[in-house]
């Protein structure tokens, strides 16, 4: 199958001049992960949860800096015809959540993201048997006290969407790009606060041993990019990002 059957042609876009903090703003109102930067209808550039979260560590004014500075470029665009697996495998290559698709003449046609390649092969690449241990890593943990620039930064540099607060061993929230994103959309300086100020406390969790399958096809209903993993006495040991399940899907398929 190709691209073009489980692309989105549904993309925000913004244009290069915009401040990053507009462009944060638009993010949060249309619940989205990233925008496409454009320059007279042509992309140039894609700006993502983890390029603000480099911009806020880099201390830059969000209001007056412009999003074609703290964009990802080049963009590196699938074409419609382009066979999925091949845009598996890129995304893993570059470690990208998103790939703009552009027609023959350089025009925007749509956007995938890491979501429509698992919802893709949700069913066909994970059997009923698969455990969620499967797809396992460790992750990063902090506790209530860590400061969220500490955070930020750990998640940037180990690339990674999501911490997992614990005390005592136990998860007690999360703080994730989504977060972030909308904090930098209210606070000016977002990332003053403590993991445990903001954190998210309402999370999925599951044993290891629970269906891959079965928690894959909760995710997608519920637009969910983690899963938190515990064992029988409530501790943390592991968890399962989108991410985590396209390398998955890739080791699967190859």
């Amino acid at each position: 199958m190709y691209i073009e059957s489980i692309m989105s042609r549904r993309l925000i876009k913004v244009k290069r001049a915009d401040s990053i903090k507009e462009t944060v703003r638009k993010m949060v109102e249309k619940k989205i992960g990233g925008v496409v930067v454009v320059d007279r209808k042509v992309p140039v550039g894609i700006f993502a949860k983890k390029d603000l979260i480099a911009s806020l560590l880099a201390g830059v004014d969000l209001n007056k800096t412009a999003v074609e500075q703290a964009m990802l470029y080049p963009v590196h665009p699938v074409g419609p015809a382009e066979k999925i697996i091949n845009t598996v495998q890129r995304m893993e290559l570059y470690n990208f959540r998103r790939f703009i698709v552009v027609n023959r003449d350089g025009k925007l046609a749509g956007i995938v993201t890491d979501l429509d390649i698992v919802k893709h092969y949700a069913l066909s690449a994970i059997s009923y048997q698969t455990t969620l241990s499967a797809a396992a890593v460790r992750g990063i943990t902090a506790t209530p006290a860590t400061p969220l620039k500490k955070i930020a930064r750990t998640m940037l540099d180990e690339q990674r969407s999501c911490t997992v607060i614990c005390r005592n061993g136990k998860p007690v929230g999360i703080i994730n790009e989504a977060l972030l994103v909308k904090l930098a959309a209210r606070f000016k300086d977002p990332l003053k606060f403590h993991a445990e100020d903001k954190m998210i406390k309402g999370y999925c969790s599951a044993s290891p041993d629970d269906s891959l399958r079965a928690n894959v096809l909760n995710m997608i209903k519920k637009n969910m990019r983690n899963i938190i993993l515990t064992d029988e006495r409530g501790k943390y040991v592991g968890m399962v990002s989108l991410g985590d399940i396209v390398t998955f899907i890739i080791d699967s398929k190859l």
